[in-house]
């Protein structure tokens, strides 16, 4: 038995080094290894950069029959068979790009045990060749599903095509299983157990710590759009390594990839899924190659980019969940050097996460109307169903209906899907299926309830993303999370990047009119010296390195004319176009940011009732939709009501008596925020049906 086990443990080793030139495993790839050859089911929580792909390649070549592996993306599985074939590996990917007869060859090589490796998007599980193979008892040795946690509705990146995977394993001979992902707390692994019916008795669950301890957590949350502009310029100019910048959406994609591309001495792409495939092809290519160091992106990147050397993840909007932040900020220091994973928000942006969540909360009118248009589908019989590719809840009410086996949904060609009814749907339905919407959402408001504690909290980032994993992680002695370091973020003379911005736009219109390289104007390192030192007049001037004595008399004044508006005193302004210059500018600014009032009287560095001063101010002169949602956090509704209450008793000239009548339900401050509200009554707001 002891010759079995060491003549095993041989075999393994020497395809270890043969076939992957490797000497050694990770943690827990060989036992997850030694169980798959063994034939037993495993669910594996493995952080990114820990070697996944590993456990499910070595095992496929020493296999009796074909390893099929169940993953997310085209571009993720071409580049696993790409680089197995450098290795003389053979694997093949079944997409919907190949032609039918390239379709049929890569199942009969499955049938004939030629390939060790086949590689299916779930799209393709009811493909018709591959579901007739099945029904001739095609034989597959081990189901692998990458990225499982998109099998769970509770998973940050569920997809109910991969709902499919429970009744293609059953067809398939019901092989062993290994489901592999790098983000899954408690819950979203047990919906997984589930949903892939996997027997309790003999499953093998694998949980690495999720703990990255090269990585650096940081959070700082902006008063403007200026502020959050300059400290991410600032992280991403200070490194030479490979950097992702993560946007919330398409539009914020394109619009920092513009800017940043702008002020940096460095090429930057753009990527999201709305872009022309030769586009996010040439965006994806540079940056494995090196040629592009910067890439701004939709969560629509990073899944299989196979980049080691990433130095730092960088996010201008708020993720839905720890799960999904966790997921993006792995793509950072996979080399195991010291790497970053940084969050620069404004406090508008949690608000308006919040302010979505709010509207996507799922109507059962809208569940009956979508139920309606499928009931009038026939029977038992085929047919072809234009699907909303922007709408979830299609989607999610068609993954519902699937597994209720009321209908069955087949292959899917963009926006057309393969339907089949096989029940009638009445209002019992749309109630079931309904209350399971809402479970998802209120489930989808909790996740981003621990999102905005991991932003806002106050204690160790590393312990709250353990926490959230169900794993008891410890803070570090160094190079842990901001909040460790106490709060202080390092402090040396940087670029005003919206200044250098400006200068080198002024550069290039007079390279064009003397028909010159923009270098020969202004070199780079003279543009940030001078949006370092931000000088004031000809004597500073000539003190910036880059400026001698020819480009003084040539464009000196010019110059100071461009730095003038940025030589201010302000810490913090709005747009450069409108430069603030005064403490209640800088206040207003920040009110519509949705900065809380005890930061903004921190920031403007003046006494809270000036500030509240600067409040009433912007009520009185500015149009209600500029400030209402503001002063509604300030002052509710109910509140307003009762204030307003007293003053149609008691005047509102004076707040004195109001203040006594109201028995301490509210502060001076806040009364005089109401009193200006309620001077404003010949343009009241309106919010629930309320008048304030």
């Amino acid at each position: 038995m002891l010759d079995d086990y060491q003549q095993r443990h041989q075999l393994i080793h020497n395809v270890l080094n043969e076939r992957f030139g490797l000497k050694s495993f990770r943690p827990l790839q060989e036992e997850i290894v030694v169980r798959a050859l063994a034939g037993e089911s495993q669910v594996a929580v493995l952080p990114t950069g820990s070697g996944k792909s590993l456990c499910y390649q070595l095992p496929s070549l020493l296999l009796p029959h074909p390893t099929v592996v169940i993953s997310p993306l085209i571009a993720l599985m071409k580049d696993q068979v790409d680089s197995l074939a450098v290795r003389g590996i053979r694997a093949n990917a079944l997409t919907g790009r190949l032609s039918i007869l390239e379709q049929q060859e890569i199942i009969y090589d499955w049938e004939l045990n030629r390939v060790p490796l086949l590689f299916l998007a779930p799209e393709r599980l009811q493909h018709p060749e591959l579901l007739r193979a099945l029904d001739r008892g095609i034989q597959t040795s081990l189901l692998v599903v990458d990225e499982a946690h998109c099998i769970s509705e509770w998973g940050h990146d569920f997809r109910p095509d991969y709902r499919r995977i429970r009744e293609f394993r059953t067809r398939a001979g019901s092989p062993p299983v290994m489901a592999l992902t790098a983000t899954a707390a408690p819950r979203v692994r047990r919906d997984i157990v589930y949903q892939l019916a996997l027997p309790d008795e003999h499953l093998i669950q694998h949980e690495f710590s999720v703990d990255r301890a090269n990585l650096h957590f940081g959070v700082q949350v902006a008063a403007s759009t200026r502020e959050q502009r300059q400290w991410v310029a600032e992280m991403a100019a200070r490194t030479d390594r490979p950097v992702i910048v993560y946007a919330g959406t398409r539009r914020q994609a394109e619009e920092w990839g513009e800017w940043l591309g702008q002020v940096l001495v460095k090429a930057v792409a753009v990527y999201h899924a709305g872009l022309p495939e030769d586009t996010r092809t040439s965006a994806q290519d540079g940056f494995l190659s090196g040629r592009v160091p910067i890439v701004v992106a939709t969560t629509a990147f990073g899944m299989g980019i196979n980049r080691h050397d990433v130095s730092q993840v960088i996010h201008v909007t708020v993720p839905e969940s720890l799960a999904a932040y966790y997921q993006e900020v792995g793509r950072a220091g996979r080399d195991g050097n010291p790497a970053d994973a940084k969050m620069y928000i404004k406090y508008r942006d949690l608000e308006q996460r919040e302010v979505r969540l709010e509207m996507a909360e799922p109507q059962l009118m809208r569940v009956e109307r979508i139920l309606e248009s499928l009931q009038h589908l026939p029977l038992n019989r085929r047919v072809r169903w234009e699907l909303d590719d922007e709408d979830l809840d299609v989607s999610l009410v068609l993954a519902a209906l699937h597994e209720m086996q009321m209908m069955m949904m087949g292959d899917r060609l963009g926006r057309t899907v393969a339907l089949t009814r096989h029940k009638d749907l009445d209002a019992l339905t749309a109630q079931s299926i309904w209350n399971r919407l809402d479970q998802r959402h209120r489930y989808r408001q909790e996740q981003f309830r621990l999102m905005k504690n991991y932003v806002l909290g106050t204690q160790c980032r590393r312990r709250t993303i353990g926490r959230y994993f169900g794993q008891n992680l410890a803070s570090k002695q160094d190079r842990c999370c901001d909040i460790c370091d106490g709060g202080a973020a390092e402090v040396k003379p940087s670029p005003d990047w919206s200044l250098v911005a400006h200068l080198r736009k002024w550069r290039a219109n007079i390279a064009s009119q003397l028909d010159v390289a923009p270098y020969r104007v202004l070199d780079d390192r003279a543009i940030q010296s001078l949006a370092t030192a931000v000088p004031r007049t000809l004597e500073a001037l000539r003190l910036c390195p880059g400026i001698g004595p020819v480009k003084l008399a040539r464009y000196g004044q010019e110059l100071l004319d461009v730095v003038r508006p940025f030589a201010s005193d302000q810490s913090v302004s709005g747009d450069p176009a409108e430069l603030l210059v005064t403490p209640k500018a800088l206040a207003i600014a920040m009110f519509r940011e949705g900065v809380p009032l005890d930061e903004v009287t921190r920031r403007v560095a003046r006494s809270h009732s000036t500030v509240v001063g600067y409040l009433v101010d912007w009520v009185t002169n500015m149009d209600a939709e500029d400030w209402k949602s503001y002063v509604l956090r300030i002052l509710p509704t109910s509140l307003f009501l009762t204030i307003v209450a007293e003053f149609n008793q008691r005047g509102s000239d004076r707040l004195r008596p109001v203040f006594e009548a109201m028995e301490g339900q509210c502060s001076y401050d806040t009364l005089r925020v109401a009193q200006a509200v309620f001077r404003r009554n010949s343009h009241p707001i309106t919010t629930g049906g309320l008048s304030l």
